[in-house]
């Protein structure tokens, strides 16, 4: 065995116990106590890939923080969340957002805000046009409209 004195090598991926399996960068002593195999980078490389691939796992976890925090009903499940490829109210292409959510991505609007987030309650559209339906009425969305129209274009 090569390198410091004591030093073991993983059974099965050759890299350094107390070293990353994915870039062989070390690892704090403690971490690799509690059972980690990557170091901090590479776990939120990892997380951030899924994500992309994916956002239907975070949508409802973060759903379901929000059901438990406003105290209503939650039931959702990632794999039977449908994410379309377009936002239905505004029709542009949904794009998963990392870290900050932009303007198209994906986001979880309550038809009925009262009933939760349930199945038959909840529809994927996009991050802009659940922010403009967030808590405006359908008066207030008319008369909007009726102000954009009115204005001249230039």
């Amino acid at each position: 065995m090569a390198g410091k004195k004591g030093a073991r090598w993983t059974k099965y991926t050759g890299v350094r116990k107390g070293a990353c399996v994915l870039c062989g960068t070390p690892i704090a002593k403690k971490l690799v106590a509690r059972r980690h195999r990557s170091c901090a980078p590479c776990i939120s490389t990892k997380r951030r890939d899924a994500h992309r691939l994916d956002p239907r796992p975070r949508l409802v976890s973060q759903a379901k923080r929000r059901a438990k925090k406003l105290v209503i009903p939650f039931g959702l499940m990632p794999n039977l969340l449908v994410i379309p490829t377009h936002c239905p109210v505004l029709g542009k292409p949904l794009e998963v957002g990392v870290g900050n959510a932009s303007e198209y991505s994906p986001s979880l609007d309550r038809i009925n805000p009262a009933r939760g987030y349930v199945h038959d309650n909840v529809r994927v559209i996009s991050y802009r046009a659940n922010r403009i339906r967030s808590d405006a009425s359908v008066g207030e969305l008319e008369a909007v409209l009726a102000y954009a129209k009115s204005l001249p274009r230039k």
